[in-house]
């Protein structure tokens, strides 16, 4: 988890309290400013009984572990209530006795806030110093020289993935530049703040306040952000810092998504409160882009309220409806690692079971990933579940009815552990595929997802300020194709959503047409589907 630091806990000699420690153990760390010995000295408190220090020394802090005085000087400050941490593994460590070692125990940090609330608390208005390079920004210089002139909402702030690390950057526009085709950049803000990334990733853009030009380099304004719907979280995401599951700015920025996706407030509070923490070794990425749930769509919303109640999942709809990125959007939400399967009808038994391998001690047996994922906590997607042969489909039976069990042969029985979920996909009209099972479909709840009727009405619903001729051009490109499929000119794997996202986010740097070119028609694996798609878009917008 991004942004977690460790420290190793050395536990007291001959306490017996330190035998009730083990890996998950939470405890709590504690200034302990009146040691003679090291007035940074922090202490680690399993409730309200002491088991040891956090080490400080360069021969007690092993690599990768911070020391007692920078966690000392966190404790210190006002916005951190506390620091809880989380045991993760331990290790024995000699003493000056050599007749007596001394266990110690790595942990991971996990910071409590001091929430803030109020409508003009400082938490919620931003004071922004905005730089850049006049060769980047080419509005910037302009801004600043017309600075007394522009009032509040006159420049907007928006989120731009930086091209270098992949990372997140705020970006300053003049709000009537936004309707050009590729609008320039006014500079960027210095340093940005997490809450501000997090804001800005649930909304198109931010209104600016101008405060001040003092240079010409720099120029500051001001934002404010509407944290009053993220506050009626805050206790139950103290809960989930507390129980050491994530750091603050990462279940804000859920419970930010999961409000700017329109989620009932009754499956907020069941996706916090179903929260645990990732075991050692494991880890959930963020989607590059999370599902979109337009407005009167409640597929997100019903996928999030099945999956609480322990439901497995099949999702059924065309390529291009959103079926793996809702899967990931979800897990993501939940805190879920997540093993995708590619079905097919060569699959077979031993693809979904594991196979016995041969190494120098001999013969054993290895649970394939898809097993494995289900007895470890995970989840798993099996794609094209229609293109599986029946006989192969029938494993899934014991694993999504109420045994959630299977029997491997070779290896033994395997239980499904009680956080996984099984994921099933389906398109119903690709070639290879055919009904699926009865006793298999009706061991998952399903989910019809419709290809986008309209693409500009999405389109517009995520990027609000782009220009009407933007959109109209990718609604005609998008239903040209749409025809083609019907009329078999083209194949389904035509059909795209995220391509016309990438090609509208890329239009600061490139043209139109030449985004559309790479991200619709360079996609379809056919040549001669390719250049279909390549005449649309030149017929429509010509060089």
């Amino acid at each position: 988890m991004r942004g977690t630091m460790r420290v190793s806990i050395v536990t007291s000699i001959n306490d017996k309290n330190s035998e009730n420690l083990a890996p998950g153990t939470i405890v709590s760390l504690e200034r302990e400013p009146s040691n003679t010995k090291d007035p940074n000295a922090v202490k680690a408190m399993l409730g309200e009984v002491f088991i040891g220090y956090v080490a400080n020394s360069a021969a007690t802090v092993p690599e990768g572990c911070t020391g007692a005085t920078t966690v000392s000087s966190f404790l210190a400050r006002p916005k951190v209530a506390g620091i809880n941490a989380r045991l993760i593994s331990s290790y024995n460590r000699e003493t000056k006795n050599e007749s007596i070692t001394q266990t110690c125990w790595v942990a991971e940090l996990y910071f409590l806030p001091v929430w803030e609330a109020g409508e003009d608390g400082p938490e919620n208005v931003l004071t922004l110093d905005i730089i850049g390079q006049n060769t980047y920004h080419s509005e910037k210089a302009m801004v600043i020289k017309n600075f007394a002139s522009y009032k509040e909402g006159d420049l907007v702030l928006k989120a731009v993935q930086s091209g270098l690390d992949g990372s997140m950057c705020a970006y300053v526009y003049r709000r009537d530049s936004l309707g050009n085709t590729s609008p320039a950049s006014a500079g960027q803000v210095d340093n940005p703040p997490d809450a501000l990334i997090i804001a800005l990733q649930a909304v198109p853009s931010l209104p600016l306040t101008p405060v001040s030009a003092s240079s010409q380099r720099k120029y500051t304004v001001s934002v404010k952000l509407d944290t009053a719907s993220l506050e009626q979280y805050n206790d139950a995401m103290d809960e989930v810092v507390q129980a050491c599951v994530m750091q603050v700015r990462d279940v804000k920025e859920r419970v930010t998504y999961l409000l700017s996706q329109n989620v009932p407030d009754k499956i907020i509070r069941g996706i916090l409160h179903a929260l645990r923490p990732l075991d050692e070794g494991k880890s959930v990425e963020r989607p590059k882009r999370l599902y979109f749930q337009a407005g009167g769509d409640s597929t997100l919303s019903r996928a999030f309220g099945y999956y609480l109640k322990g439901k497995n999942i099949r999702l059924v709809g065309e390529k291009g409806t959103g079926k793996n990125t809702l899967i990931s959007s979800v897990c993501w939400a939940l805190y879920q690692p997540l093993c995708r399967i590619q079905g097919n009808a060569d699959m077979d038994k031993l693809d979904l079971m594991g196979a016995t391998t041969l190494d120098e001690k001999g013969t054993s047996f290895e649970l394939s990933a898809f097993i494995k994922s289900l007895q470890d906590g995970g989840d798993v997607v099996l794609d094209e579940v229609n293109a599986v042969k029946p006989e192969v489909a029938l494993i899934l039976h014991s694993l999504a009815d109420d045994a959630k069990s299977v029997e491997v042969p070779g290896y033994g029985l395997v239980r499904v552990h009680p956080r996984s979920h099984i994921w099933a996909t389906m398109n119903e009209e690709y070639v290879g595929t055919g009904e699926l099972n009865d006793a298999t479909a009706d061991r998952f709840v399903p989910l019809f997802l419709d290809q986008q009727a309209n693409i500009k009405a999405l389109l517009k619903d995520l990027f609000p300020d782009a220009d009407e001729a933007v959109l109209t051009t990718c609604g005609t490109v998008y239903q040209k194709i749409l025809d083609a499929v019907k009329s078999g000119r083209c194949s389904s794997s035509a059909i795209t959503t995220r391509g016309y996202i990438d090609a509208i986010e890329s239009m600061e740097y490139l043209s139109l047409r030449q985004t559309l070119l790479d991200n619709i028609a360079g996609r379809p694996g056919d040549k001669e589907e390719r250049e279909v798609i390549r005449n649309f878009i030149n017929a429509v917008c010509p060089a």
